[in-house]
């Protein structure tokens, strides 16, 4: 028998590339923060400016690159897995593997100009922990190009039980309130750079004051596109609602529970404690309503029919 030329396809080299750069990144990351604050100190950056970018840099590296990464995948490779699994397994595979291994060296180069002592050390802890740092992105990875694919198969699935319904009221005001709060962080948040702390920033670092500001605006885009979803009914917009309502549920009860239990420790104002059990409620009553079946039918998060046993 005559194999096909995609059954005998090694890697698939979208998925490899997707995987390679976004691995490069996250295993120059990892080289680079354990030193960061040392080698930026040494440069002369004031521990103020040191604390922003800490923080615009971890927040682009848990939020941004990986609403970035399942972006980018899905378009460039969705909807192929189950026709192309092989070769996409091996790029997977690959991808992560010599992404993450090569932007560990890439930072440990970098820092190696400062702290070359340091380097035989960080070379040993890059090869002990590169199996386990790249596979995160690796099932990650697979998880989106299975979502997307077995979503096309999901959809076709409940399209009898889906009748058409209408759009739920409170639907509406939730992707409301979405697009509203996403569009005071990307269109007016710029305009803060009156107050004190970050004209301070604009005037003694221009880059980090932009990329703060471009993290703050890149939020407020993904709530919006967040409320279009919702609007919409996508599966895409009920996901990560859903998942941000049982962040900031959980999120409000540890931090009420901090509060509670350890009075001592903890010194916060009426103010704060009342924004935390409003937070805490909000949540809670979002959550629940995205799980009632109506809303879920509305947009496709329910499970497909059984079909008919046979006789």
């Amino acid at each position: 028998m005559i194999e096909s030329a995609s059954a005998g396809h090694l890697v698939e080299a979208k998925v490899f590339g997707v995987m390679f750069i976004f691995n490069f990144a996250s295993g120059f990351y990892s080289a680079l923060m354990p030193l960061l604050s040392l080698y930026l100190s040494d440069l002369g950056i004031a521990p103020t400016d040191y604390g922003v970018f800490s923080v615009f840099l971890s927040g682009f590296y848990y939020v941004v690159n990986p609403i970035l990464f399942i972006i980018v995948l899905y378009y460039t490779c969705g909807g192929k897995l189950l026709d192309r699994i092989a070769s996409i397994l091996v790029a997977l595979i690959l991808g992560g593997m010599l992404g993450y291994w090569g932007g560990g060296l890439t930072g440990l180069a970098f820092i190696s100009i400062r702290f070359v002592e340091n380097i035989p050390g960080f070379m040993v802890e890059l090869a002990v922990h590169l199996p386990y740092a790249s596979v995160g992105q690796m099932l990650l990875g697979f998880a989106v190009l299975a979502f997307f694919d077995i979503n096309k198969r999901w959809s076709a699935a409940i399209s009898v039980a889906r009748t058409p319904i209408e759009r739920p009221f409170a639907v509406v005001v939730l992707s409301v309130l979405y697009v509203f709060f996403g569009g005071i962080n990307a269109l007016l948040t710029p305009l803060l750079s009156i107050y004190v702390l970050l004209a301070d920033l604009f005037q003694r670092n221009i880059v980090l004051f932009a990329g703060l500001i471009v993290f703050v605006v890149f939020n407020g885009g993904c709530q919006i596109l967040i409320g279009w979803g919702l609007y919409s009914g996508k599966k895409w917009g009920w996901i990560p609602a859903f998942i941000s309502a049982v962040t900031g549920f959980l999120a409000s009860l540890t931090a009420l529970l901090m509060v509670i239990v350890f009075p001592s420790f903890v010194s916060v104002s009426v103010l704060v404690i009342t924004s935390l059990f409003i937070g805490f409620v909000i949540s809670q009553i979002i959550m629940f309503y995205l799980l009632r079946f109506n809303v879920r039918r509305y947009f496709g998060i329910i499970n497909p029919p059984s079909s008919p046993k046979k006789a």
